[in-house]
């Protein structure tokens, strides 16, 4: 990882007034809920996800269709380390605000163990759906990575419609099956707060979540590596 690519990014993301007000809102009402369940709404909340795609949107797309990967490759700066460190600064930006609104739990009635596997579970979210985007991001100009996964979930919603309303038994085990199979590879996660009540974390589970990040991650790399580069927009 290059640290002045990582840390520029980072910068480059906090300083963003769209994403930053977003964040900050999400945050806000995250924790917010929080408070207003005493800590007991903790367990796989949506923000990490969300907040995931707020700094991920564009990570790559919006750095091609502008024209900075052609000067950052003038430097002896290989495509595959461009493409990890800014991985690893969004990643790195979602988790620490993902992380913020869980202060709030540690002052109410859920268990420190509660909250912990919260903040991890929350966290891995992030990662995951961050991980997606890059790779989208890579192969799409500007911001369309988000227009990618509003489609995704286009299907997604419409396999529960037909699946809700299938008077098939077969069509509706279909349909969840495709929901289940889409949201696997477009937004991973590991459900973490059944340990807390002493229940095993599926091996499973674990495999399919990492080998999904790295999925996307080698999808990123492959895709950047064969970019064609001139001084033309995309």
């Amino acid at each position: 990882m290059n640290r002045e690519l990582f840390l520029a990014t980072f910068e480059q993301r906090l300083k963003s007034p769209v994403r930053m007000t977003l964040s900050a809102m999400l945050v806000f009402f995250t924790a917010i809920g929080f408070l207003m369940t005493r800590g007991a709404g903790i367990a796989n909340t949506p923000h990490g996800y969300l907040l995931g795609l707020i700094f991920a949107g564009g990570v790559l797309g919006q750095e091609f269709s502008s024209g900075v990967p052609h000067l950052t490759f003038t430097r002896p700066v290989p495509r595959h380390v461009y493409v990890l460190s800014r991985w690893a600064a969004v990643c790195a930006v979602a988790v620490l605000w993902t992380l913020v609104p869980f202060v709030t739990a540690f002052f109410m009635t859920a268990t420190a163990p509660t909250v912990l596997l919260g903040m991890l579970e929350a966290s891995l979210q992030a990662v995951g759906i961050a991980s997606v985007v890059l790779g989208l991001s890579a192969g799409l100009p500007g911001l369309a990575d988000l227009g990618g996964l509003a489609a995704v979930g286009m299907i997604q919603n419409a396999a529960r419609v037909a699946g809700a309303i299938a008077q098939d038994a077969k069509v509706a085990a279909f349909a969840g099956m495709t929901v289940s199979y889409v949201d696997a590879w477009f937004a991973p996660h590991l459900v973490l707060s059944a340990a807390a009540y002493g229940q095993a974390l599926s091996p499973h589970a674990v495999f399919q979540y990492a080998s999904t990040v790295v999925f996307w991650l080698v999808v990123a790399v492959l895709l950047v590596n064969r970019k064609q580069l001139s001084y033309a927009t995309d």
